[in-house]
């Protein structure tokens, strides 16, 4: 039985390897968003999505190691301080991507559990813009 745990951790891990970022969505044709993806995760959503930009939202972390190779944009915001100017800058980032952008902040939810606000999920719904 003890041959079989080490085998059974090391199949959960590769299968959890291959998942990529949480909470990964398309929000439209250009625009992706996603928790803080890990270097193998840039890597498959390059490949995969041809997600060629980042813009991470995170106040403490850049992804210029991770993401090489992508044009790393980076707005240094925490979840309970969004500021207009914030928003602004996101979307002109949003708006000048060349190539399909994933937008970020640690965990990729829609919002923090202690605030109402939310990050990407507030950036992603802004460049969609209104509905019609």
């Amino acid at each position: 039985m003890l041959g079989k745990v080490p085998i059974a951790l090391l199949c959960a891990t590769l299968l959890a390897s291959c998942a990529g970022p949480a909470n990964l969505h398309r929000v439209d044709a250009k625009v992706w968003r996603s928790s803080q993806p890990t270097r193998h995760d840039f890597r498959g959503l390059k490949k995969e999505q041809g997600i060629g930009e980042v813009l991470c939202l995170r106040r403490w972390h850049s992804d210029k190691e991770e993401a090489r190779g992508m044009t790393v944009h980076h707005i240094r915001m925490t979840a309970g301080d969004i500021r207009d100017e914030d928003i602004v800058a996101a979307l002109r980032i949003m708006v000048a991507a060349e190539q399909p952008l994933l937008v970020h902040c640690f965990q990729g939810r829609e919002t923090h559990p202690l605030q109402k606000q939310d990050r990407p999920g507030l950036r992603s719904g802004a460049s969609l813009g209104p509905s019609s």
